[in-house]
């Protein structure tokens, strides 16, 4: 398992990675802070970001959420952007960005944004289907025992909100995309079913 205390610098902090969002910056740097306002406090005012130096950094909740057990992965040269390989870079497993998405769900219907996490929630649970029963489950099952129960709960209540029929969030999300045509029908499908199976609740 990655050693998440290490503190070094990662090597692509000069370039933005898609890792929280998928929307890259040139002055936004790939490292996370934690945020820990919650949208029910008094004076709630949305801030997302850091500026320390002329770098942007991501404000993040739930940043434990993200930072549990993370993946290695190595970004070739031809696809970094930089010129050079990006080794070991360190990124959310797929149920950590998932689940992490779930659980910031009402700051994000605040900021109207919340139809992008269903694409992104989407996208993940597409590309890992295949490997939900073989490596998702686990990592599940090891993330909830470390979440409060309030939390817990949060995340089963999110994929109800949003995944259990047909809702205007889901109608907005197939919008978004430009690459490509999504059913909104196939879109709470496959959502539905990929946490039917993870939480394996099939």
């Amino acid at each position: 398992r990655p050693d998440v205390g290490e503190k070094r610098r990662p090597p692509v902090s000069r370039r933005a990675v898609l890792l929280f969002g998928y929307v890259s910056h040139p002055n936004y740097i790939d490292q996370a802070r934690p945020s820990t306002v919650t949208a029910t406090e008094p004076g709630f005012k949305v801030d997302a970001t850091e500026l320390n130096a002329g770098v942007v950094a991501q404000k993040l909740r739930y940043l434990e959420v993200l930072l549990f057990q993370p993946w290695l992965v190595t970004i070739p040269a031809d696809e970094s952007g930089l010129g050079e390989a990006v080794i070991d870079l360190r990124v959310p497993n797929p149920v950590s960005f998932i689940i992490q998405k779930l659980l910031i769900r009402d700051e994000r219907r605040q900021q109207k944004r919340l139809a992008n996490d269903v694409v992104y929630i989407h996208d993940a649970l597409q590309i890992f289907y295949g490997a939900i029963d073989t490596d998702l489950v686990a990592i599940w099952k090891e993330l909830e025992g470390t979440l409060h129960r309030n939390q817990q709960q949060s995340v089963r209540d999110g994929v109800r909100e949003l995944f259990s029929e047909m809702n205007d969030v889901i109608r907005e999300a197939v919008t978004i995309p430009t690459d490509r045509r999504v059913d909104p029908d196939n879109m709470l499908r496959l959502c539905r079913e990929g946490f039917e199976e993870l939480f394996g609740e099939a």
